[in-house]
């Protein structure tokens, strides 16, 4: 049993599961979530200022002041 999901709602997903995984402190799968994201939608707004909070909760405020 497989579940297809509509293309637009993948980075959605990849959101959420970021936005979840930050909450536990976990930033680097969160990265990676968001990254995904991003590959998917470029434009996701929400997905990169996501990316920012979690590069910064790693402790890289450079890359998370390019992010934002």
């Amino acid at each position: 049993f497989m579940i297809h999901y509509e293309q637009d709602a993948e980075p959605t997903i990849e959101l959420n599961k970021a936005k979840q995984l930050m909450a536990a402190g976990h930033y680097a799968e969160a990265e990676h979530a968001l990254r995904q994201a991003l590959a998917i939608d470029p434009s996701m707004s929400a997905a990169l200022v996501n990316l920012g909070n979690a590069v910064l909760g790693l402790g890289r405020p450079d890359e998370a002041r390019r992010s934002r």
